[in-house]
């Protein structure tokens, strides 16, 4: 049999395989059985022929130093800078022999400034009886970069593993499916120079003893500025999900060279009992924790010790549209970490080290167990809800030295159970608030009574100076609130139905109309008084005239109303000029109407679901984010000499 010789690279002659140096210069007939090859030579030093009975085998490296395998084969070590498993498309499996691991790569020369990289065409198995791949170096200065398509596995020891030493650089893991018994991929790199790892799962990564996918940087040596960013499918782990240690106490902030996290989950990451989803520890409080949970994915079951757990570093974690993140949250970094959750995301949370930064923005839901949860900062939007009283724990839901931004809505929870007053969850907020929230109660047991405290402004400054009004708070359906403006706190109890669009009994022109009411629900105010009328949580106006007609009758006063959304107001007949809300101002000032609720009026041609009308004042705005019909909808007019304004903003549903 003729072997041809091209340049030292790989040649094959009817189907057999040999690799020969260029300096062999000669075709030579080689015969023998087939065994494992092994590319002995690189950077330069001269290869040597195989012999007769390597000549067969599947792997061979070519005069610029690249091993290339191109057929089925056993365990080997690698020591070129590149290896290719297969050429094009083609699938070679690498399978457990009788070493391990399957691909062992290595340099065993010091000072290579060169990468090693692995690269895998096909989807060919690699399995190995210890590991699956590994690459362990300690004096070399490359990096390491391995791209496998195929499914990788370490039967009794890691899947891919790979072990930098104290000068190296890059290393860079894209892999599809990877198990192992102990972590599925771990990068250990106890490197003092500028090492940044990248690590890309697609597919589905495993452990059965310990991480599915694990990250250390030296702990020890702080002169390493080692960091990691982690892109993540479907991960699980016996212990942890994914765990990442980052020895580096460098205060720059640089996601890539300089030690920062960044964690992006895209399918599911849980861990074992006793153990976290995610768990990150840093050395430096001052680097950012990055993790982005993409919209769909899932972090933790509820079962795990921790869903996310960070030790020093800022967390700064965005829950996408969709995403969800379930189990108790720890950010004990003396850093300012962040949590937003974006629309239509959820979180079943116990906040257990308190979070400085928190957005619950419209659409999303967050469930917080749990006594003692601090927040510094929590913004809550139009639309989002915060459920503290999930998991029926009664405990204290601590806002703290920061301001808070209402507008959605918050759900406590009150036992009743026994005698006296009922224990309930409350907020104690330290800093301005702004926006109106409505709180809604939760309550289990009975026989308590009375009001309980759920809210209090200002609990750790003595001259609370905080911004804070009767308004920035209301009830949900079943209950009423009471604000004490000396103490800046709101108490609740359990609401008796009034049926009425009374002036409260702090008078100035506030009115509040409550329960359910027949007829015309009618207010009325004059001189410099402001009519700030409310139909409140729940209430039900219904009337074959207007169903809320509110008139200012003169003076300098104007007209605010605000329509809560379970609020209905609606007009039983079609006959002439009957309107579901009609406000008249004859006196100065302006109308101003937020109707948030369902207002229903006259189907006949002078029928309005909402009529303004300004004679002398300052003309009218009129917000309507709930629905509005009628025959003409919304009709607002200003006839004042000065002021014609008139501002219309509809976000609800219109119909006329």
């Amino acid at each position: 049999m003729d072997f041809l010789l091209r340049g030292g690279r790989l040649t094959k002659v009817a189907g057999a395989v040999a690799s020969f140096a260029p300096s062999v210069g000669r075709s030579a007939p080689l015969a023998g059985a087939s065994v494992l090859a092994l590319g002995i030579g690189f950077g330069g030093a001269a290869l040597t022929a195989l012999t007769a009975s390597q000549a067969l085998a599947a792997c061979s490296v070519d005069g610029a130093g690249v091993t290339y395998c191109t057929g089925e084969t056993t365990s080997r070590v690698i020591t070129t800078n590149d290896i290719v498993l297969g050429e094009g498309t083609a699938s070679v499996d690498v399978t457990q022999g009788s070493t391990s691991p399957a691909i062992n790569m290595t340099r065993t020369s010091s000072g290579w400034s060169s990468p090693q990289t692995l690269t895998q065409s096909g989807t060919g198995k690699i399995y190995g009886t210890g590991s699956g791949i590994s690459h362990s170096t300690n004096n070399d200065y490359g990096g390491v970069s391995i791209t496998v398509q195929g499914t990788v596995k370490g039967s009794n020891s890691v899947g891919i593993n790979v072990k930098k030493g104290k000068n190296g650089y890059a290393v860079i893991i894209k892999a599809v499916d990877v198990s192992g018994y102990r972590e599925g991929i771990r990068v250990d790199a106890a490197s003092r120079g500028n090492l940044w790892t990248s690590i890309t799962s697609t597919g589905t990564v495993t452990s059965q003893s310990r991480s599915g996918i694990h990250f250390s940087s030296n702990i020890n040596r702080h002169e390493s500025t080692a960091g990691v960013t982690v892109t993540a499918n479907n991960v699980s782990g016996a212990q942890h999900g994914i765990y990442i240690l980052s020895g580096n106490t460098s205060t720059s902030t640089d996601s890539r060279y300089e030690g920062s996290v960044s964690v992006t989950v895209t399918g599911r990451v849980t861990g074992g009992t006793g153990h976290s989803a995610i768990d990150v520890r840093s050395q430096s409080a001052q680097k950012y924790v990055k993790m982005d949970i993409a919209s769909g994915a899932i972090v933790g079951t509820g079962g795990e010790q921790f869903a996310i757990r960070t030790r020093g570093g800022r967390l700064k974690a965005t829950v996408n549209s969709g995403a969800t993140v379930h189990g108790k949250l720890e950010s004990n970094s003396g850093g300012w970490d962040q949590i937003a959750f974006k629309p239509e995301s959820t979180g079943t949370l116990t906040i257990v080290d308190g979070i400085d930064v928190m957005t619950i923005e419209s659409g999303a839901t967050v469930k917080v167990g749990g006594s003692g949860t601090s927040v510094n900062k929590l913004t809550l939007e139009s639309g989002g809800t915060l459920d503290v009283a999930h998991g029926n724990v009664i405990g204290s839901t601590t806002v703290g030295g920061g301001n808070f931004f209402g507008g959605g809505t918050i759900t406590l929870g009150a036992d009743f159970s026994g005698s006296g007053t009922p224990k309930a969850d409350r907020l104690e907020i330290n800093g301005d608030v702004s926006g109106t929230t409505t709180l809604n109660i939760s309550p289990t047991g009975s026989g308590a009574t009375g009001e309980f405290l759920v809210v209090h402004v200002g609990p750790l400054d003595s001259n609370n100076n905080y911004t804070v009004n009767a308004n920035s708070f209301v009830a949900g359906s079943g209950y009423s609130l009471r604000y004490d403006a000396s103490s800046k706190k709101f108490y609740a109890s359990v609401a008796t139905a009034t049926d009425s669009c009374a002036e409260t009994s702090t008078g100035g022109g506030v009115f509040k109309c409550t329960g359910t009411i027949t007829g015309v629900a009618s207010i009325s105010a004059s001189g410099t008084t402001t009519v700030d009328a409310e139909v409140r949580p729940q209430a039900q106006l219904t009337s074959s005239t207007s169903g809320l007609y509110i008139q200012q009758t003169g003076g300098t006063g104007g007209v605010t109303l605000v329509t809560h959304p379970t609020s209905t107001v609606t007009v039983t007949s079609s006959s002439t000029a009957r309107s579901g809300i009609h406000v008249v101002n004859r006196g100065g000032g302006a109308i101003s109407v937020n109707s948030q609720g369902t207002v229903t009026g006259g189907t006949d041609s002078n029928g309005f679901g909402l009529r303004a009308q300004d004679f002398e004042g300052d003309g009218v705005t009129i917000t309507a984010a709930g629905s509005v019909s009628g025959r003409t909808a919304i009709g607002a007019w200003a006839g004042h000499s000065s002021d014609f304004s008139v501002s219309v903003t509809t976000t609800g549903t219109v119909t006329g």
